[in-house]
């Protein structure tokens, strides 16, 4: 008989099915207009089938990214681990508290990822040339966007209260994601063998630095997620052996579902379209079925499952904060826990920083763009874009984690793995070097718009703000916290420190490893 512990863990098919659940999903070709001559700002990318080969490098860069937690995870003492105290032991306190102010701008940058996807599937909703839901013209992004922020609102309240109530709730959204997935797979297998379409044309694939920086950015925010799952530590069974497992199955059907969904999307609708591929492939299909019911369910479905995205982004950011609060980065108060065992000061501290980084990310440029009429710069691709740099500044960092640790021989690292992180690493490097040509080279544009530079500006005071903070934090107020400690205070605070951010040793390994096998 199992007994409650083993009964309460996850296996490998059960922790595939979870992962590839959260990676996967039709939201990724939200990003399609940006592939496929959409839009003022994309007009001359048409990737086309060079689509299928950067999906398939960046599954390369993504599980050689997986690997390195996975080999770090095996030296460093507790189960969960993360990407921080990975950094941490490699390259210091101060490099640890920069991956987890990343980590933290992450969450706030995907609170905002969600609000722009609802505004845009209801702005970009049209029926012929007409917007049917664009009736404030300039002003509509910026109704949808505080529609999205009240939504995201509430869904944070409701993570206050705990988020057990909702995992029936996740789960029967999860499904319906798949069997939404499968209608519009059907509908574009009708649209490809059901006969010609007026609106087809010859399939464009051209490439550039521009359009790979900005195919590469956005569908690397797809492949985020597995760094959570990995924290999951000692719910998976057997971790050390099954781990690795599913996490490299996952990715893999990942990457295979996204190579699929795409040449679905490029072979029905090669043409440029309006809207979001999800219901253009209705509105292709047949008229009335895109207003009877294609429009219907996926808007419904996008703001149920944002919802319930919003809420889990509201929970696991509460989480986040908890390694600063006990390195005395921030007030102790942040890290207590309610009776649904929430970090509930932590949570309303989070949510009125997503809240202020909307105001600035997202209602203020709404207000440029109701007064000026020139489209917002911050639109899904956009913030998408930003958010994935921060996943390649911080897998950056873990990559270059395990290739020290390696050098010092905490870790045994092949030639082909040192090869493999280091191209990583110079492909990451290349990316976010583009990345930085890009903002600043707003600034040597003469037909440059406000748009643009108040984009640009928005990105530079960000990262230095983020910079500033962690310094102010390193050097001023954790000081000051460790020096208030008692000495009893000081005392287990040490001994924290000692356990979680250190490398294990041999002999700690193997009978870790011997746990693992008898339990």
């Amino acid at each position: 008989m199992k007994t409650k512990k083993e009964s309460n863990q996850i296996g490998v098919w059960n922790g595939v099915w979870m992962l590839f659940s959260m990676i996967a999903g039709i939201t990724f070709i939200m990003n399609f207009g940006a592939f496929n001559g959409e839009g003022e700002n994309n007009s001359g990318n048409h990737i086309g089938f060079h689509i299928i080969w950067i999906i398939a490098l960046l599954a390369v860069v993504v599980l050689a990214t997986a690997w390195a937690f996975i080999k770090l995870l095996k030296i460093h003492p507790t189960a969960n681990g993360g990407g921080a105290q990975y950094v941490r032991t490699a390259f210091g306190k101060f490099a640890g508290l920069i991956y987890s102010a990343c980590s933290i701008f992450v969450i706030s940058l995907l609170f905002m990822s969600m609000i722009v996807s609802i505004r845009q599937s209801f702005i970009e909703t049209t029926i012929g040339d007409k917007y049917i839901f664009n009736f404030l013209n300039n002003w509509s992004t910026l109704f949808y966007d505080v529609f999205g922020i009240i939504l995201a609102t509430c869904a944070a309240l409701v993570a206050f209260n705990g988020v057990n109530k909702l995992k029936k709730v996740s789960t029967l959204i999860a499904y319906l994601s798949w069997f939404i997935t499968a209608l519009i797979a059907i509908g574009a297998l009708i649209i490809i063998f059901g006969g010609s379409y007026s609106e087809r044309g010859p399939i464009k694939s051209e490439i550039n630095y521009s359009s790979f920086q900005v195919a590469f950015l956005a569908l690397f925010f797809s492949f985020g997620g597995f760094e959570t799952f990995i924290n999951t530590g000692r719910a998976i069974k057997n971790r050390d052996k099954n781990l690795p497992k599913i996490i490299f199955i996952s990715i893999i059907l990942s990457a295979v579902f996204f190579i699929t969904f795409s040449l679905l999307i490029l072979f029905s609708l090669v043409s440029e379209f309006g809207g979001t591929p999800n219901m253009e492939i209705f509105k292709r299909i047949d008229k009335n079925l895109a207003i009877g019911f294609g429009i219907p369910i996926i808007l419904f479905y996008m703001i149920i499952n944002r919802f319930n995205s919003l809420t889990q982004i509201a929970f696991y950011g509460s989480n986040a904060t908890e390694p600063l609060v006990a390195q005395k980065y921030l007030p102790k108060k942040l890290g207590t826990l309610n009776d649904k065992n929430i970090a509930r000061y932590c949570l309303v501290g989070l949510l009125i920083l997503n809240l202020a980084f909307s105001f600035v990310f997202l209602v203020i440029p709404d207000i440029i763009q109701g007064a000026t009429g020139k489209p917002s710069p911050f639109d899904f691709t956009s913030i998408v874009q930003i958010t994935s740099l921060f996943f390649v500044l911080m897998y950056g960092l873990v990559v270059s984690a395990a290739i020290f640790h390696g050098i010092k021989k905490n870790i045994k690292v092949r030639i082909v793995e040192y090869i493999i992180w280091a191209i990583v690493v110079m492909l990451l490097l290349f990316v976010l070097g583009n990345y930085c040509k890009d903002v600043f080279g707003v600034f040597f544009d003469k037909n440059a718009n406000i748009q643009k530079i108040y984009s640009s500006v928005i990105q530079i005071v960000t990262f230095i703000s983020i910079l500033t903070l962690c310094l102010i934090l390193h050097f001023v107020y954790n000081k000051k916290a460790i020096d208030k400690l008692s000495s009893e205070e000081l005392i287990e605070f040490e001994k924290y420190e000692n356990n979680i951010y250190r490398v294990i040793s041999a002999e700690e390994k193997q009978q870790h490893a011997l746990i693992e096998e008898t339990t």
